[in-house]
């Protein structure tokens, strides 16, 4: 990177050097055109008079040799001191002068930055496409593979509200004497037969086959305490097409960047000219 920039310093020297050198020849050129601006037109109209004076066979009078004293000749007139006139401004000359200096200089620098980038075009292009637009690309593809996967915790009194009916045949042990009043007791034992009613008593431990039907309204709290899994793909869902737009976006921009192009060997003209390449790009 030294030897750049020490040839653009000479280069920008020798463009000043050449303008200054450049300034002082128009600025002579200017005063010796505005001192002697009189003295062509003096020759003109000696010259105009001479011809005005030949007769018709093509020879001068000699009047025209001989002219009179008290009028000055042609050569006396063309020798004489031409008339100080006012000196015409010198601003445009000098302006165009430096603005043409200035414009030169500015495409040299202009130039010189545009090598001096142009050399680190392979590191900008690995920032640019390999780490950034690469990089996004890559990441949103992941991001529509994506799974949302965890379990969900669980723990809440439920309040429930039902009927319960109920139908079902069971068998009950008394816990005590039970008396049953106008019972239909019928007894048949050798040669005695009872057929009528009585009072009774059941006594305890007696089991009882019974048909128990009802319907029974049950309110209550439920106590839940569970693990739930939860597997969500993104690819399924709404976020699908925000992601693949972003890839479509970010490939177009990584494409104009020639991806091919990897190292100076890839690009046709290094092919053709491969000592400029190898010396630009070291």
């Amino acid at each position: 990177m030294k030897k750049p920039t020490n040839l653009i310093g000479q280069a920008i020297q020798s463009i000043l050097n050449g303008l200054q050198t450049r300034g002082q020849k128009s600025q002579k050129q200017y005063e010796q055109q505005t001192e002697f601006s009189d003295y062509p037109d003096s020759l003109d109209t000696d010259e105009r008079m001479l011809r005005e004076n030949l007769d018709p066979i093509g020879e001068i009078p000699a009047a025209a040799y001989n002219p009179p004293t008290d009028q000055p000749t042609p050569t006396a007139r063309a020798r004489k001191a031409p008339a100080a006139q006012p000196k015409q401004s010198s601003f445009l000359p000098a302006f165009w002068t430096i603005a043409s200096g200035f414009s030169l200089l500015l495409n040299v620098v202009l130039i010189a930055v545009l090598l001096l980038v142009g050399r680190e075009l392979f590191v900008l292009k690995s920032l640019v496409a390999d780490e950034l637009l690469s990089g996004l690309y890559s990441n949103f593809v992941l991001m529509d593979q994506a799974r949302i996967t965890t379990e969900i915790s669980v723990k809440k009194d439920i309040p429930v509200t039902f009927d319960l009916p109920i139908s079902q045949d069971l068998v009950v042990t008394l816990n005590g004497a039970v008396p049953i009043s106008g019972a239909n007791v019928v007894i048949n034992t050798g040669g005695l037969a009872i057929d009528s009613t009585a009072d009774i008593v059941l006594p305890a431990g007696v089991q009882l086959p019974i048909h128990l039907e009802m319907t029974v309204p049950v309110t209550t709290n439920v106590p839940v305490d569970l693990i739930v899994p939860v597997d969500i793909p993104l690819n399924q869902t709404d976020l699908h097409a925000p992601f693949t737009g972003l890839q479509t976006v970010i490939s177009t921009f990584y494409n104009v960047t020639l991806p091919e192009v990897k190292t100076p060997q890839d690009i046709p003209f290094c092919d053709t000219f491969p000592g400029i390449c190898e010396y630009y790009f070291k």
